[in-house]
């Protein structure tokens, strides 16, 4: 009987042992395949940022953004330059309000994007400016020479477009929100895309195809 009782408490302490030996184990594998986790992602983290910036600024988003906004600055400097050189007779009633809008737009953009381009969103802001500029000489010009009826008419029109903008603005957020939750297929996955039409990323570029068409 006593025989017994002692290899059992042996058996016992045995299985306590192995037990122990196999958390300790279990807890070392888990720790080893964590360090080499961590020193695989250091060591391919070199290797992904090489492959990124391979082909220098020919594929460089920061290049392309920088010259992108300097040509911008051709378009506020022409402005500018127009202010002073240029009489009011010439300004394009079509083409000023649509450049306003534009370059609102476009600073939006530039200011939101991440990272944020800072000499677009300047170049866009100074086109605002300038292009209110030309606006005030043009409808200035116009009231001088006794054309207030068309005067009048644009500011009817502006107050519309104005108008139309702002209840799209307001209630955007409820109509993407609305839109996302209908379950509608594709017109849900639209509404809730990170550049759908419920965003900015989308109506800058869009405001190009109406800049384009505001002289026709």
């Amino acid at each position: 009987m006593f025989a017994y009782s002692s290899s059992r408490a042996v058996a016992q302490i045995a299985l306590r042992q192995s037990r122990v030996v196999g958390r300790r184990f279990l807890s070392d594998a888990k720790v080893k395949a964590t360090t080499t986790a961590e020193s695989t992602v250091a060591k391919e983290a070199p290797k992904v940022e090489a492959k990124t910036t391979e082909g220098g600024w020919w594929h460089s988003p920061q290049f392309w953004g920088g010259l992108g906004a300097l040509a911008g600055w051709g378009m506020s400097g022409a402005a500018i330059y127009d202010a002073s050189q240029s009489g009011p007779e010439v300004i394009s009633m079509k083409m000023t309000p649509v450049l306003i809008v534009y370059s609102t737009l476009f600073a939006r953009w530039a200011w939101i994007v991440q990272p944020r381009n800072l000499l677009l969103c300047s170049c866009h802001v100074a086109n605002v400016g300038a292009q209110l500029n030309q606006l005030r000489r043009a409808l200035e010009y116009k009231l001088a020479n006794g054309q207030e009826q068309e005067v009048q008419e644009f500011g009817q029109k502006t107050a519309m477009g104005g108008a139309i903008i702002a209840g799209s603005i307001l209630a955007g957020p409820h109509m993407r929100k609305m839109l996302t939750n209908a379950n509608m297929g594709v017109v849900s996955t639209v509404a809730a895309a990170p550049a759908g039409p419920f965003t900015v990323h989308f109506w800058a570029p869009m405001s190009k195809v109406r800049k384009s068409t505001a002289p026709i």
